[in-house]
């Protein structure tokens, strides 16, 4: 999964199914979401500090 900058005006012309947009300090990112997997977002002071994919598997 990779954060990608993005703009208002790319909103419109998304192709994805399921995406995370996330905005934060004034910037906007986008992020195809994974099929499986977690995606946890870290925040500091009213910021986003960090995005984390895990895959696990169940066995």
């Amino acid at each position: 999964m990779e954060l990608k900058p993005i703009t208002i005006e790319q909103l419109e012309k998304i192709n994805s199914n399921h995406a995370l947009i996330i905005v934060s300090n004034g910037k906007m990112k986008i992020a195809e979401l994974p099929a499986y997997g977690e995606v946890e977002i870290q925040c500091h002071e009213k910021r986003v500090k960090r995005v984390k994919q895990t895959n696990a598997t169940t066995f």
